[in-house]
């Protein structure tokens, strides 16, 4: 198959998002996912993206497969690692973990560390501390852990502008606990922090029904 190039509306692109979750949901054999890693590699990133995006999120989350054991998959994959843009790194590293593939847990492990490690830098900028908390969330927001540790960092000892970008930020992780941990850090927050807590929680279904559950109780 050849790499798909050209230009590509925003109705193809949706298009393509559907297409590739309902494969994923259907079920994908090794060689067909070969081919299409092989196709997508070379294609336009505008379609990429979608059909990356697709994937994840269509791909069952408790479905543990041992892809990452052909050789000739980790290869395609870590091709693929290789020419991705900043946003499709993160359903590319949600497929990676769920393929079992070792190569792309090994780089999504160091890529977590090196951002979390600028995010806590006190030399840094707070402008390059909350841009590697934004990086981080496009990336890895869809993973629980990543929301714990960046509201770590959300301290009284932490400049407010940078506490605010993390909070603020969260808006973008669709990780499960998003509503839960912003609620059981709500004590400790300023009161211009619970602002942008109560709009990050009131930006989705999910989280607001977090927030109901939590006043009801």
């Amino acid at each position: 198959a050849a790499p798909i190039t050209g230009g590509v509306s925003e109705n193809q692109q949706q298009v393509a998002r559907v297409i590739a979750e309902h494969l994923a949901r259907s079920g994908m054999a090794q060689p067909e996912l070969l081919t299409l890693l092989n196709v997508l590699r070379g294609s336009n990133v505008a379609l990429r993206q979608p059909l990356l995006e697709g994937l994840a999120a269509g791909w069952p989350v408790a479905e543990k497969s041992t892809f990452g054991s052909d050789a000739r998959l980790e290869e395609a994959l870590l091709a693929l690692l290789g020419v991705a843009e900043t946003p499709e790194l993160g359903p590319l590293l949600k497929l990676g973990s769920a393929w079992g593939s070792t190569k792309l847990n090994d780089y999504r492990e160091e890529l977590s560390g090196d951002l979390l490690s600028k995010i806590d830098d006190e030399d840094e900028s707070t402008a390059n501390r909350i841009a590697a908390a934004v990086e981080l969330i496009g990336m890895l927001g869809n993973e629980a852990e990543t929301v714990i540790d960046l509201l770590d960092v959300v301290t009284p000892q932490a400049p407010p502008a940078l506490s605010s970008g993390i909070v603020r930020g969260l808006a973008q992780a669709t990780a499960p606990n998003v509503g839960d941990q912003l609620i059981s850090q709500w004590s400790s927050l300023t009161p211009s922090l619970r602002v942008d807590a109560l709009t990050v929680l009131m930006a989705r279904p999910a989280t607001t029904r977090d927030l109901l559950a939590s006043i009801e109780s």
